[in-house]
């Protein structure tokens, strides 16, 4: 999925406003810079629990997938649990500069 006007436009209100924390930053900087993760692989990156990153990850998703972060369609096995777990990536286009 291309990146669209509205998560461009999202990403700048939630700059601009400063309605971006810290810690989502984080998550965002780890899959700019990483490209697409799971949530656990997220957390190895960062040290944190899984639950801290999917509640942080959840902050830039939307419904209608065209958030900051959006679901790629795929899906890999998280070797701690053995459950099948979603596969993240970021959705900015040119944009990551703006960070």
């Amino acid at each position: 999925m291309a990146v669209r006007d509205t998560s461009i436009e999202a990403y700048h209100a939630l700059i601009k406003h400063r309605e971006i924390t810290p810690r989502c930053r984080q998550v965002l900087e780890v899959l700019i810079e990483h490209g697409p993760q799971a949530d656990y692989e997220i957390a190895a990156r960062l040290g944190w629990h899984p639950s801290q990153v999917s509640a942080r990850r959840g902050d830039l998703v939307n419904e209608q997938n065209t958030g900051i972060v959006v679901f790629t369609g795929s899906y890999k096995p998280n070797p701690l649990t053995g459950k099948t777990v979603r596969v993240w990536r970021a959705n900015l286009g040119d944009q990551p500069t703006l960070l």
